[in-house]
This record gives structure tokens, sequence and C-alpha cells, in this order.
């Protein structure tokens, strides 16, 4: 993203540090690999919130408030109701004609029937009539090959959906 915009953020929330936790065992057997906070574009396009997202929200609002266009991608736990709840949180940070795209949607046609959990897709679904409905369209154009991780996770805000309004910058996600 900042190959095309310099001035991007990606905030990035997890209730752990990844360096205290999920990128510790990633790079054995690899000499040239670096770990993501040790990077340049780390410092520079990436704001990492260490939280749950309704902790950090507040924060993430106020980042928001910045940029013209605002994209979410819910890759966060995975269960019905914790995406439910993020996707109505995140709603009113998503731009017109931007995105919240919902990850995994893979996992409610894989574990849906034995675990009795909804997971990603039924949230989607659920959100979709709810608070959604009439403001999103599930956008297929990403789902190639008829395959995808997040079948109907593409969730694209209408034109009018909401009314945003002032200076900002370019990009987050």
């Amino acid at each position: 993203m900042r190959e095309y915009n310099p001035q991007s953020l990606v905030v990035t929330i997890d209730p752990k540090d990844p360096k205290d936790d999920w990128a510790q065992g990633a790079f054995h057997g690899c000499h040239d690999c670096v770990q993501a906070q040790c990077t340049e574009v780390w410092h520079t396009n990436i704001k990492f919130l260490r939280g749950f997202s309704y902790e950090v929200f507040p924060e993430v609002k106020e980042i928001a408030k910045k940029y013209k266009k605002v994209m979410v991608m819910h890759d966060g736990s995975h269960f019905y109701d914790d995406v439910l709840k993020d996707l109505k949180l995140f709603d009113e940070l998503t731009t017109e004609g931007s995105y919240m795209v919902v990850q995994d949607t893979k996992m409610t046609r894989m574990y849906s029937e034995t675990m009795g959990n909804g997971y990603p897709l039924r949230a989607a679904e659920e959100f979709m009539r709810t608070q959604g409905k009439g403001r999103y369209v599930v956008d297929k154009k990403f789902e190639y090959s008829l395959y995808s991780q997040h079948h109907n996770g593409f969730l694209k805000k209408l034109p009018g959906a909401d009314d945003h309004q002032g200076t900002k910058h370019n990009y987050i996600i």
C-alpha cells in the first residue's frame, strides 16, 4: 500500500505483542528472515495497538478521523459473537466505497456443523441482514476461480451509506 501512497497507515490490533508471542517461532530455518517489527515499514506505515478491539476502538477512531479512506480487515477471533460485535463496532469507521473484509469465512463451512458456532460467515450474514442492510453489498470480484478463504466476506460500503466530511489524508486499514 505504501508503494502507491507513502502516507498510508495500517493499524493492527492484537491482545499480544508480536515480539512477545506470535513472532517467536516463525524464523526457524530462515536465516535471512526479519521480524516485521524490525523493518522500516513497521515504524513508518504500521501502528500496532495492543488490546482487544473494543478496548482500543476509541484510539482507532481518533486515528481514522485523519484519513480519507478507511478499510477494515477482520482477522481476529473467528467466533460468531466476536466477529459480529467487531463488524458492528467498526462499521462507523469504514468509508463509503471501501470494504470491511471478513477473513476466514471458510471456517463456517468447515466447522459449523461439528462445533455449533456460526463463525465468521454467519456473523457477516447477520450483519448484512441487520446493521449493514442496504448499506453494504457482498462484492465477489475478489473470489478468484470460485475459491476464496473469505467467500462472501468482502463487504463493500455503498455510496450514501454515511456522510463523511472533513480534510483527511489517504488510506488506513
